[in-house]
């Protein structure tokens, strides 16, 4: 929920009017003990609208009147953004030359900016009316009596704010790093908490002193189109004779003032240096820590390794898995594993004595020197050895799947064997 008390602050299908209901069905998915508890269950019970949640993190396009300080808030629904910067230059031919002499006159930049206001709700699609007819009221001037007529005071200036892509860069501090950008935060003491504490939030760009920070310039042209004749779009038919539309097309030119002097000034050593350094976009990319091509490199073989190491762990765990269930499947082929019920539709499995004795005749016999031929035919703990070492090993992983056991020879926990299945 936004934190500010200012309805022009917070977006919100259903600022105005009835709540919208939402689908009956998501409470489905909770049980009655949740239920009789009573927990927070607003957003599945009401109709939300997720562009709602996007303009609250200040996903907006902002304008300010700046006579009287008004201001009003658009959904960043973006058709098409602009920017043109036009040089102007004085030129002169001279007689001789091939080329004129150019002197140049100043620097220009004009933003066309195309967005989409939408409606969900015919709520939304009211404010939405009033929201640009306030905007087309910020094009007119502000008019004071003097002997009883009516002269212009001052000229309808406009700021404009587009997120951090127009921005007012000229009274910034020195920052607009890459962190910086990714760490906007607010911290702020929500309104109602009994705790006191406080609680860090996204910053939302939708205040007063948020949009005082846009770009000061002058709207040149507004072309408003209803899209009512647009059968995907349409309007809301409210009453007799009054409709709403759901999507209006707001498009124009803004040509911005700046409000410091742009060029590159001399500095010590005789270094140029340009006067904003975060002009136009508030962007600080040598103070980012950059990382040089060498170090780069060091990270992705860094990383490289990483996930090397992952990879091989895990194609080494599949192989385990893959030849356990294969010991399994031997197992139970050759009565040294049998059936032990069934729990849950699943059949269980159990260790046979027949596979008992096989575990403790491959542990004995791998205590033989490998290749040895001494064989006695009296002695029943005596068992002829393991022809090579390959066969040593696979031979001892079977009786350790069969009957693990502790170092010292006592039995560990036996094998779940359901495990491979």
């Amino acid at each position: 929920m936004p934190y500010h008390d200012n309805i022009n602050d917070y977006f919100s299908t259903f600022k105005i009017g009835k709540l919208g209901k939402g689908q009956s069905g998501n409470l489905e998915e909770f049980t009655l003990d949740e239920l009789k508890q009573g927990g927070n269950f607003v957003s599945e019970i009401f109709y939300a609208d997720g562009t709602d949640a996007f303009a609250n993190m200040g996903f907006v396009v902002s304008f300010m009147h700046v006579p009287s300080e008004e201001y009003v808030h658009f959904k960043a629904f973006i058709n098409s953004f602009n920017e043109t910067f036009s040089s102007d230059w004085d030129t002169q031919s001279v007689y001789g030359r091939t080329d004129p002499i150019r002197m140049f006159k100043q620097t220009s930049r004009r933003i066309t900016l195309s967005l989409i206001v939408p409606a969900s709700s015919q709520a939304e699609g009211f404010e939405n009316l009033s929201r640009v007819q306030k905007l087309t009221s910020y094009l007119y001037p502000t008019y004071e009596s003097v002997d009883n007529a009516l002269t212009i005071s001052q000229s309808p200036l406009i700021r404009m704010r587009v997120m951090n892509m127009v921005t007012n860069t000229s009274g910034e501090p020195s920052d607009g790093t890459f962190e910086k950008m990714q760490g906007r935060m607010d911290v702020l003491n929500r309104r109602g908490e009994s705790t006191g504490k406080t609680q860090v939030i996204p910053r939302k760009n939708l205040d007063k002193g948020s949009v005082q920070k846009g770009l000061l310039g002058a709207i040149a042209s507004i072309s408003v189109n209803h899209n009512i004749d647009n059968p995907d779009m349409g309007s809301f038919h409210v009453s007799p004779g009054v409709i709403i539309p759901k999507a209006i097309e707001v498009t124009l030119d803004f040509d911005v003032i700046h409000e410091k002097t742009l060029g590159w000034i001399e500095g010590a050593g005789g270094s140029q240096n340009f006067s904003d350094k975060l002009f136009p976009y508030g962007v600080n990319f040598e103070g980012s820590a950059p990382r040089t091509l060498a170090q780069l490199e060091e990270e992705q073989y860094a990383a490289q390794a990483g996930i090397t190491s992952e990879r091989i762990a895990q194609i080494e765990a599949d192989n385990e898995r893959a030849h356990s269930e294969q010991m399994l499947q031997n197992a139970i082929a050759a009565g040294h594993v049998v059936a032990d019920g069934i729990v849950n539709g699943k059949t269980q499995f159990k260790l046979s004595k027949k596979g008992q004795r096989a575990a403790d005749r491959l542990r004995k016999r791998g205590k033989k020197e490998i290749g040895s031929r001494e064989f006695n035919p009296f002695d029943g703990n005596n068992t002829r050895s393991f022809p090579d070492q390959a066969t040593a090993d696979a031979a001892a992983a079977y009786a350790g799947f069969l009957n693990p056991q502790n170092e010292d020879g006592t039995d560990a926990t036996p094998t779940n064997f359901n495990d491979f299945l």
